[in-house]
């Protein structure tokens, strides 16, 4: 052939959340069409990409219609020799707090695009099972941007592993650090040594996003037609809705297939801009369109009761199809459910005008499974008539969640009951029978990574397999599971079943399982020691640990989670994470006005009930939540978390037995910067900020600890010398002269404190001297700062390097030492950052680097022979702007921007 024929490969890894299509599909012929026809529309005109968003209600068809619809679009891509890649991703419950949790499923999959596209440029498939288990657990397997190197198709040959993969797609886009963190985290990659690769401080997030956009595009342009799919979309999480946002506005040739529920009760996390412009600016160009399904009509479920019972449509009776249509509420998945009970028990029969019916002889007893108000009582009765041990694997199943691996359950069962070994075979077989009960029931899907599997591909491999993974759990290392336990799956035929399960067990018995649950995937959390670090196995666990009622468990993990989600810049997916835990905390309501001081942020918190542990802890997710809404420049709400976090401490009865009180520290360090930041409105004498870093050097002198009470001292300094107290503010200097050691405590104090808070008073020191007329000490002090502190501050903390120098800006160009100053700036910031960050990073002064850079060469007559360029730039529209907050910070260093 001239153009290779496409070659289809068996169901792939992300259709294991699919299934596939059915001969017994029916209806939604107008969708269909529809669907197709955009497919066609862009694979044979390489057109803009488009985005249909289908709507229905829990069990009307949407997943079944977009299965049905690629099936269509495969058998297109065949016939006409186009290649067609198609990635899907069905978002669970706790994906709002995964970021970019759809790649989940599709990473790997355009990772392996990739992969076969530079070995063959004639390769031609859609997308490809996962990478093997035993690639995914190769061992030593970790993340260095040293180990490949981008040199053509060449070296791409031998990149067999994932991690291989995705460091030469990071190369191939040029993405920072931050994005290999990203996706070691989705893709569940151990981190075993990664330390070279260098981590910035400051990510642009809109920045990550585009690369992530990028990465989908170099794996996947080669294709005609690219399929996304994305059902449950109301799940979705904000970055990935940004990286849709993305992409629809860069990718010819894509096709973006979203299903959710009906959005007037469920609500999407979608940018609103981005959302009014699909309805109107895209709908327009018809880039954009909405499905919105309903039940099944009366002729469809003639269609459906002609195909499973195998009769022409003609020989059904009318009464039949308007009766079974009502019962089942149209919806797809009930009437097969019930008509597959109508044919086993042999329920219908030929009636005297000729045409099939029910049967005029039903028993009683054969009534029950028909005679129900709503599909919901149907489920119920259904579920009752199980044998108890399928009943209870369905109750582990639904509080595991809508998608669950062999292997959680048979963990957890083994934790749960505690059997030993004379067990094995016996609860193997009993745990393989009732799934597979399930299973045939079509309440649950089975599912292995090549697909779902057809009943004659099954064999009696799967109660061996069980034991096989009982002796995994209970007598092996951990190490790794076994490959082939790892391919299966179970999900869910739908919601609904999962919901009425849920709804007839006891709240106390979910709880119980939630903790077994926990327990037992805490266990299983640690791999040969090595915690398996990644965002949706954490969340899944810290989802287990709020349900179970354990609060202690779900605040420490909250931390770990959150924490991690800060390195990356991620602030406001960590305050989610933080506000889940302290939601554990809160009675139901909030305070009334007359009772407010019993209460913490406006909620009742249960603080009688927290130990030592459980109370460090508590204030310490507050102190991070405050954090991070500093971070997102909402201060007043910060200025909450921090006073939560005293007020717990206050209040708490276990703080009587708090020995170590410096975790409170880190609150007096923030509310002090949002004092500098004008974010806490005071009176002019400043009395709440006296008396805030009052407190702070009582607890930390009495502490005893330098790093701390160095802290403590330099945050005296600097109100009293702001409030015009300067001989007082340097005697504060000089006991922080004979307690500070930078080689000791310098590392510390940025650590705790984000930068070197010590060392940045005596900087601003120098101009405190200056104002007294002391030009010898503020000399002094200069070349301190410059020859002993400067010297020994980590490179990579630019923002601490331009806060110690700022306040030696005028200091040194004042007194015609301009050279001198912009060389440290060149030194300590300017290549730094270059270095370290670069290009699509940034920091909070990064707007201040190019003018102060450039006063300070018009200063000593260097570039003049550039002038003109200066000229221009600083008439730019936009040069030398800086905003409120930027001005009001630089000014508590020493000087404005704009004086």
């Amino acid at each position: 052939y001239v153009v290779p024929v496409p070659i289809f490969e068996p169901l792939s890894a992300p259709e294991k959340r699919w299934g596939k299509a059915t001969r017994d599909f029916v209806g939604r012929v107008d969708e269909l069409d529809t669907i197709l026809r955009w497919a066609k529309d862009i694979a044979y005109s390489d057109g803009e990409s488009k985005m249909l968003f289908i709507q229905a209600k829990s069990g009307f068809g949407k997943s079944a219609l977009v299965v049905q619809a690629l099936s269509d679009i495969r058998k297109m891509g065949l016939k006409n020799r186009k290649r067609v890649i198609i990635t899907r991703n069905i978002s669970n419950e706790g994906d709002r707090m995964i970021p970019f949790s759809m790649f989940r499923s599709i990473f790997k999959d355009i990772l392996n695009e990739m992969h076969k596209n530079l070995n063959s440029s004639d390769s031609i498939s859609t997308v490809s099972s996962l990478l093997s288990s035993a690639e995914e657990n190769k061992e030593g397997e970790s993340l260095s941007v040293t180990t490949v190197e981008t040199s053509g198709a060449n070296s791409v040959n031998s990149l067999s592993s994932t991690t291989e993969r995705l460091l030469f797609l990071a190369k191939e886009v040029e993405a920072p650090p931050e994005f290999l963190e990203i996706a070691r985290h989705i893709l569940g990659i151990r981190d075993q040594n990664n330390e070279n690769v260098k981590k910035t401080q400051s990510t642009n997030l809109e920045a990550i996003v585009h690369v992530m956009a990028r990465a989908f595009l170099r794996c996947t342009n080669h294709a005609h037609l690219v399929v996304l799919v994305l059902d449950d979309i109301h799940l979705l999480d904000e970055l990935s809705w940004k990286f849709l946002k993305v992409l629809f506005k860069l990718k010819h040739n894509l096709l973006i297939l979203c299903a959710s529920r009906p959005l007037k009760s469920h609500k999407i996390e979608v940018d609103s801009a981005f959302w009014n412009q699909l309805h109107e600016e895209y709908t327009r160009q018809l880039r954009f369109s909405e499905m919105h399904l309903t039940g099944l009509t009366e002729n469809d479920i003639q269609n459906l009761i002609s195909k499973k019972l195998g009769v022409r449509v003609g020989e059904i009776d009318r009464g039949f199809c308007i009766d079974l249509h009502a019962k089942s509420g149209g919806m797809p998945h009930f009437a097969c459910q019930m008509l597959e009970t109508i044919k086993k028990n042999d329920i219908f029969s030929i009636l005297e005008n000729g045409k099939i019916g029910w049967r005029k002889d039903l028993r009683q007893e054969e009534k029950p499974d028909f005679n129900f108000a709503t599909v919901g009582e149907l489920m119920v009765n259904k579920i009752d008539s199980l044998d108890a041990p399928v009943r209870t694997t369905l109750h582990l199943c639904s509080v595991l969640g809508s998608e669950f691996e062999l292997f959680e359950i048979i963990t957890v069962y083994q934790s749960w009951l505690q059997f030993d070994d004379s067990q094995k075979s016996y609860r193997a077989k009993l745990i393989m029978e009732s799934l597979n009960a399930a299973v045939n029931e079509g309440i649950i899907e089975e599912i292995y990574e090549g697909g779902q599997l057809d009943d004659s591909e099954k064999s009696e491999g799967d109660i061996a397999l069980a034991e096989d993974a009982f002796d995994e759990i209970m007598f092996a290392s951990k190490q790794k599971k076994l490959d082939r336990l790892a391919n299966i799956s179970y999900r869910f035929h739908h919601d609904m079943w999962r919901e009425n399960i849920l709804r007839m067990m006891l709240d106390s018995r979910k709880r119980d399982l939630h903790r077994v649950i926990a327990e037992s995937l805490d266990s299983d959390f640690s791999v040969g020691g090595v915690k398996e670090h990644n965002y949706y196995s954490m969340i899944k666990l810290l989802r287990h640990w709020k349900l179970s009622g354990n609060a202690s468990k779900t605040i420490l993990l909250a931390l770990e989670v959150g924490r991690s989600l800060i390195n990356v810049c991620m602030s406001a997916q960590a305050l989610k994470i933080f506000d889940e835990a302290i939601d554990m905390l809160r009675k139901n309501g909030k305070a009334d006005s007359d009772d407010m001081d019993k209460f913490i942020g406006g909620f009742p918190l249960l603080l009688t009930s927290l130990d030592v542990d459980d109370l460090k802890a508590t204030v310490q997710i507050h102190i991070e939540k405050g954090k991070c809404l500093s971070n997102l420049h909402l201060p007043d709400q910060s200025v909450q978390a921090y006073n939560d976090a005293l007020s717990i401490v206050e209040r708490a009865p276990a703080s009587a037995e708090l020995k170590d009180r410096s975790i409170t520290f880190p609150v007096f360090s923030g509310l002090f910067v949002l004092l500098k930041a004008s974010a806490i409105v005071q009176d002019r004498e400043c009395t709440y900020e006296q008396e805030i870093v009052r407190r702070f050097v009582a607890e930390t002198k009495l502490h005893g600890d330098p790093v701390h009470y160095g802290r403590a001292l330099s945050m005296q300094a600097e109100v009293l010398a702001r409030l015009g107290k300067v001989f007082e503010a340097l005697e504060s200097l000089d006991l922080l002269s004979k307690i500070y050691n930078v080689d000791e405590h310098s590392a510390a104090v940025c650590k705790t404190y984000g930068s070197d808070r010590c060392a940045q008073v005596f900087s601003l020191s120098a101009m405190w001297c200056l104002q007294l007329g002391n030009e010898a000490r503020s000399v002094a002090l200069c070349e301190f700062v410059i020859d002993t502190l400067l010297p020994k501050m980590d490179l990579k903390n630019v923002h601490n390097s331009l806060v110690l120098l700022w306040p030696l800006y005028s200091v040194l160009k004042e007194r015609g030492q301009a050279k001198k100053m912009r060389a440290l700036l060149e030194k300590y910031v300017f290549q730094p950052f270059a270095e370290y960050y670069g290009e699509g990073h940034t920091t909070t002064f990064l707007s201040l680097y190019k003018p102060a850079g450039m006063l300070l060469e018009v200063c000593e007559d260097v570039g003049i022979d550039k002038l003109d360029e200066k000229v221009e730039w600083v008439l730019s529209e936009g040069a030398g702007v800086f905003t409120e907050f930027l001005d009001s910070a630089m000014g508590n260093y020493g000087r404005t921007c704009i004086k």
